[in-house]
């Protein structure tokens, strides 16, 4: 096996970070949308309304 050079071990750091900012990427958009399905449940079952998203929305 070839030992790693200075070229080998910064290409090797480089895909590690776009790999750790990829996985936070998909975590992320995960996180949201699990919380936009959460809200729509809970429009549907009426627990909230259309209204009190619509003035939250406008307060961010």
């Amino acid at each position: 096996m070839l030992e790693p050079n200075s070229k080998t071990t910064a290409a090797m750091a480089t895909v590690e970070r776009a790999m750790l900012v990829f996985e936070f990427i998909v975590a992320s958009n995960t996180l949201f949308l699990l919380a936009v399905t959460h809200l729509m449940g809970l429009i549907k079952e009426s627990y909230i309304t259309l209204d009190l998203v619509s003035r939250t929305i406008a307060l961010l």
